[in-house]
């Protein structure tokens, strides 16, 4: 009677280690990241967007959470990895609790940031 060798599971168990050590770089990286609210404009400007229907979390990369500027990241979940970047659009997002702005996504940075009034 054989009782075979373990060389197989050690294989399996072993397996995953390099993803789950990616993983928890990927969100180590994004401990300071901070979360917004926001939602994607599909038709007009983000501006003209009810303030109201702001309700989705989004997270960036700048120093506060008021502090994104051009060129700052905007991810959907707080993980630092291009495939969590926001994906290309128009948006309106919180700034400092009370006001807004319209911003575009290009290549999961902002292109653009308008004032909203």
């Amino acid at each position: 009677m054989s009782l075979g060798n373990n060389i197989g599971m050690a294989q399996t168990k072993g397996k995953n280690k390099p993803i789950v050590i990616k993983r928890a770089k990927e969100i180590h990286l994004a401990k300071d990241f901070h979360a917004i609210s926001g939602s994607l404009v599909t038709g007009g400007a983000p501006c003209a967007l009810n303030n109201g229907v702001v309700t989705q979390s989004y997270f960036h990369s700048a120093g506060s959470a008021s502090g994104y500027t051009l060129g700052t990241f905007f991810f959907t979940q707080k993980r630092a990895h291009e495939n969590y970047y926001l994906p290309d659009g128009n948006y309106k997002v919180t700034h400092n609790g009370t006001l807004y702005r319209g911003i575009a996504i290009v290549n999961g940075r902002i292109g653009t940031i308008d004032n909203c009034k």
